[in-house]
């Protein structure tokens, strides 16, 4: 086991030694903390549709939409989205999207769901509606 050593003891290569792991847990703190406010924190306005409260992220998902989806269907945890449609907005003030996403059935049975999402300005799901081509 090795002794513990004063500062005024050690060697030049113990110090030097000491330093950089200290510099690396400094690192890697600052980064959990950046990291962690980031996850926090509010959307952005770049992330909102404007003038609504509708939040869409990066990667095309309409969160309102994907929270709806997580409290209704039958196994959550098998969801998987496919595709997004553009946001349109509607003569009535509204706003819909369409979604293709796979998930399992009551059945416990994979199946692919094409749905129309209609929500208003503050991302509350108005009506859900089979896409029909």
């Amino acid at each position: 086991m090795k002794e513990n050593k004063k500062w005024e003891e050690m060697t030049l290569k113990e110090k030097f030694t000491g330093c950089i792991t200290l510099i690396i847990f400094a690192i890697i703190a600052i980064n959990i903390l950046v990291w962690g406010f980031k996850k926090c924190s509010a959307p952005s306005e770049e992330d909102m549709l404007p003038h609504t409260k509708i939040e869409v992220k990066s990667n095309g998902t309409v969160v309102p939409v994907a929270n709806y989806l997580k409290n209704t269907l039958n196994d959550p945890n098998s969801y998987q989205s496919i595709e997004w449609s553009r946001i349109i907005e509607t003569d009535k003030g509204e706003y819909s999207v369409r979604h293709r996403y796979r998930a399992k059935n009551a059945f416990n049975a994979l199946i692919v769901c094409d749905q129309v999402f209609s929500m208003d300005s503050l991302g509350n799901i108005i009506n859900v509606q089979n896409y029909t081509k």
